[in-house]
């Protein structure tokens, strides 16, 4: 009897263990997947930062064609009158 007693607490004692070590093992894996998560979501609010800066540029430089291209124009008014 004293020897079930002792196997039975022996049980207990490593599901116990095996138990905590489990929760610690979910804890971290929770932690880690908060953390991609905020890097996820801090790479989606550069990704926008870069598209509008792309855009911009894009625009810049098509304002940029139009005004050299106003001005060629007038340049060739002047030249022929």
């Amino acid at each position: 009897m004293m020897r079930t007693n002792a196997r039975l607490i022996k049980q207990s004692t490593e599901k116990e263990a095996m138990n905590t070590k489990s929760l610690s093992q979910i804890l971290q894996l929770n932690h880690m997947s908060e953390l991609h998560t905020q890097e996820i979501e801090t790479l989606e609010q550069k990704l926008k930062a870069v598209e509008q800066v792309a855009l911009t540029a894009r625009l810049t430089s098509n304002a940029k064609a139009r005004l050299e291209d106003e001005a060629n124009k007038e340049k060739q008014v002047r030249f022929v009158s």
